[in-house]
């Protein structure tokens, strides 16, 4: 579970810290709303990215936290965290883009 925790935090640092310059079909957050224009595409990006950071890093170190002290059953509350942040960047872009 670590291993999951921890690839969704590298994912969210790598989105934050280089974030896709051009619209494409790979790399980024892509949605129709934010494929409309570049002006959504970095918003979007950047938006999503900051979100989804704020969840990631506090779920990361405490999963961490968690593995070590040998509470292993609450990596997966981690983990849900991690990724109820996913979703809330999802959630919150997309009205983000709907109002601009």
């Amino acid at each position: 579970m670590l291993l999951g925790i921890s690839i969704l935090f590298a994912v969210s640092l790598l989105f934050y810290f280089f974030p896709p310059k051009k619209i494409n079909d790979l790399y980024g957050y892509r949605t129709i709303a934010s494929k409309k224009s570049e002006a959504n595409w970095k918003l979007a990006n950047s938006y999503s990215a900051k979100i989804w950071l704020c969840f990631s890093v506090p779920s990361f170190f405490l999963a961490l936290l968690a593995n070590y002290k040998g509470w292993l059953n609450l990596e997966m509350l981690f983990a849900g965290i991690n990724l109820l942040g996913l979703v809330v960047a999802i959630v919150m872009t997309e009205i983000k883009l709907r109002k601009n």
